[in-house]
């Protein structure tokens, strides 16, 4: 709640009353597991069905995305525990996440 505290302080933002949704008791944090927000795009031609071969199912396309994603993720852990580097707050919940929010055909 500092920085929004300064905000308000400094007159860039105007605020009657602020809202504290983490689990920090109002302590300072001095890291953060990350945040990684990607808005990603597969394009596609339609073919019909009896002839899949003369499309491009981007599905299939966006399946390799997220796999190739995925993959790297698991490469990250392990060279970290091959380090024995801890995550950077291991006891907030450990490493980043990744999670796919919305799909649309």
């Amino acid at each position: 709640m500092l920085g929004a505290q300064r905000l308000v302080e400094r007159g860039l933002v105007r605020a009657d009353w602020g809202l504290a949704l983490e689990p920090t008791d109002l302590a300072i944090v001095y890291t953060h597991k990350g945040a990684e927000w990607l808005r990603l795009t597969a394009h596609g031609r339609a073919a019909h069905g009896s002839h899949p071969d003369r499309g491009v199912n981007a599905v299939t396309g966006m399946a390799r995305v997220i796999q190739s994603l995925e993959q790297r993720r698991r490469e990250l852990q392990q060279r970290a525990a091959a380090s024995g580097a801890r995550p950077a707050d291991a006891e907030l919940g450990g490493h980043p996440g990744r999670h796919g929010g919305e799909h649309r055909a």
